[in-house]
């Protein structure tokens, strides 16, 4: 069963598929093609109705190209593939099949004219198929609509993302292989909800801030998470990190104290690299967190730190990583 963030995620791509600001449904094979090309003609069959923009009478051809129940049937078919792929793939190959048709001049902005010097290119599509790799990814990082930047944002959440290589858009896994690249998020929260029930609704509250585009709360719910968690372990009258003292499995960890590894007073014949590592994380999701308006003086203004996106994803990727192996860990 599907958790609500991925839930909101899939509908929000329906969203922006269904108001052609990703996908341009001009005809009535393009949805023909690509749940073909997915795999999913059954698919089509069932939804051919809702996914033709054109209706026919004779000579008649709809101009309005009016849908029915267009959406709906979008989001049902994302869906559907979703609940249905925990372990074939498929979602992953409905998502190539849709990032395979995504049209250039609908998710980039600005004046293609003047991206190229000397040169004339009629619209992006154009210049992204003709120009060197290095200026078609300066344009994706420099003119992506908001609509765009959505729909990869919430491609995240369900631990998948867009790369441009060769001239085309390529669907590629956050941190797994394809074939598992969706069953992330839901391992977490499905542990999170039976073995710790509050962190979980913070990990929500992480996944649902980032899908919208949210940097600094969904860091500071990453630093909740962190410490909520270790503090289940802690010992009475002791702070969070000695939660994550007592589940470290770094040698010699047991014969020191946190305050000593984080004032760097502990055994110098250990290094204690886990603990270090996810203490380090919780210092930055403070800075970019939670503490990030806070900052030296410098020339009579503040120098804050600004989180981006980027770096809510790299905060969000390596909390999801100490979740699951603190997971691994307690399960040994």
């Amino acid at each position: 069963m599907m958790d609500r963030t991925e839930v909101i995620a899939i509908s929000k791509i329906a969203t922006l598929i269904s108001e052609e600001k990703i996908i341009r449904t001009d005809d009535n094979s393009v949805w023909d093609k690509i749940l073909s090309n997915a795999g999913q003609s059954e698919l089509y069959e069932r939804y051919e109705e809702n996914l033709q923009p054109y209706t026919y009478n004779g000579k008649y051809e709809n101009p309005n190209r009016k849908f029915k129940e267009f959406f709906t049937a979008i989001k049902t078919i994302l869906k559907t593939v979703y609940m249905e792929s925990e372990n074939s793939g498929e979602f992953q190959k409905l998502m190539e099949a849709i990032v395979d048709a995504i049209d250039f001049n609908l998710i980039l902005e600005g004046n293609h004219e003047e991206l190229e010097e000397g040169n004339y290119y009629y619209n992006f599509k154009q210049y992204m198929e003709r120009v060197d790799d290095r200026l078609a990814k300066l344009a994706m990082e420099t003119m992506p609509s908001p609509a765009y930047k959505e729909f990869v944002l919430n491609l995240n959440i369900l631990n998948l993302d867009i790369q441009f290589e060769n001239r085309k858009l390529k669907l590629r896994p956050l941190t797994e292989d394809v074939e598992h690249a969706n069953q992330t998020t839901s391992v977490i929260m499905d542990w999170l909800k039976h073995d710790h029930p509050a962190i979980a609704d913070v990990y929500k509250e992480a996944l649902e801030s980032y899908s919208n585009g949210q940097p600094v709360s969904c860091i500071a719910s990453c630093r909740i998470i962190m410490t909520g968690l270790f503090s289940e372990s802690k010992d009475e009258q002791t702070k969070w990190a000695n939660g994550l003292r007592n589940v470290s499995t770094d040698q010699n960890i047991q014969n020191v104290t946190a305050k000593d590894i984080i004032d760097n007073k502990a055994n110098r014949n250990f290094n204690y690299p886990r603990f270090r590592s996810i203490y380090g994380l919780y210092v930055m999701t403070c800075d970019l967190g939670a503490h990030n308006l806070e900052g030296p003086i410098i020339d009579g203004s503040v120098q804050r730190e600004v989180a981006t996106m980027n770096d809510a994803l790299l905060c969000l990727r390596m909390t999801q990583d100490v979740l699951l192996w603190v997971k691994a860990t307690k399960q040994r």
